[in-house]
């Protein structure tokens, strides 16, 4: 009956966000496919949203951003249709991501934008702290590093208001990107290790691999070689044990022009 579809979605779905919280992209993307079948059969019009939502978003940590983009478009239609802001701010996220990675940054920062003036108007402080450090990664990829700082910064700050560790480690690491942009290395070193010390004791393991692969880049600067080779190679090792593919070919890169 009813009750047990609906339970089923729920489990679909959660099994679907434990494999991405795991890192396991690809069987993340069977769930979601299975809850988006489901969501489709039964005309759950919210369930569907948010499974075409879970998919972008996967195969954005996949590297394929055609298919997210893809899906993330699908999503915000059915949700703007039905009126569920909070997912309409997910999948204007998730496209920025996309379009950020696809080196469209100007486009990025328009879906950023929606996404953060949504997620100012139903008081979602996670999803504020998330479209301001989106908004200052691509302005860092514009080559706007003190406006990165200043959205960074921002971001920084709700992440702590709401004790949102993941925020905290990730907001820090962008600040650290950005003044090392400015050849600021002694800020961009502090802001490096205090990510490290919080992804560590999260376990955001992405998040740390990202961090000793922006250290490891300082120290090359640096002309601390050994340093560097060695940092590299931890961050490469945690990007390949999560599969995080465009974390592992950032490492292979500047391992490879360490040895060049």
């Amino acid at each position: 009956g009813k009750l047990d579809s609906e339970w089923e979605l729920t489990l679909l779905n959660g099994l679907g966000n434990l494999h991405n919280s795991l890192s396991d992209y690809q069987t993340a993307i069977d769930y979601q496919r299975q809850h988006l079948d489901m969501a489709k059969t039964t005309g759950d019009r919210q369930s569907e949203g948010l499974a075409l939502g879970n998919l972008g978003l996967n195969f954005y940590f996949l590297g394929d951003y055609h298919q997210s983009i893809q899906y993330s478009e699908q999503s915000l239609e059915i949700v703007r249709e039905i009126g569920d802001r909070r997912a309409e701010g997910a999948a204007l996220g998730n496209l920025g991501l996309a379009y950020d990675a696809v080196g469209d940054f100007k486009k990025a920062i328009d879906y950023h934008r929606q996404y953060l003036a949504i997620a100012q108007d139903i008081n979602n402080f996670r999803g504020q702290r998330e479209a301001l450090g989106n908004i200052g990664l691509a302005h860092q990829n514009l080559g706007n590093f003190a406006q990165a700082i200043e959205f960074h910064q921002k971001s920084l700050e709700i992440s702590r208001q709401i004790d949102d560790q993941l925020g905290e480690g990730q907001a820090l690491g962008n600040l650290g990107l950005a003044y090392s942009s400015m050849g600021n290395y002694t800020e961009a070193i502090e802001c490096q290790q205090k990510s490290l010390t919080i992804t560590k004791a999260i376990g955001d393991r992405r998040g740390e691999s990202s961090s000793l692969g922006n250290l490891g880049n300082i120290a090359l600067y640096l002309g601390q070689y050994d340093e560097a080779i060695k940092l590299h190679q931890y961050s490469l090792a945690i990007a390949r044990s999560i599969q995080d593919r465009k974390g592992e070919a950032t490492s292979l890169g500047s391992l490879g022009s360490l040895y060049d």
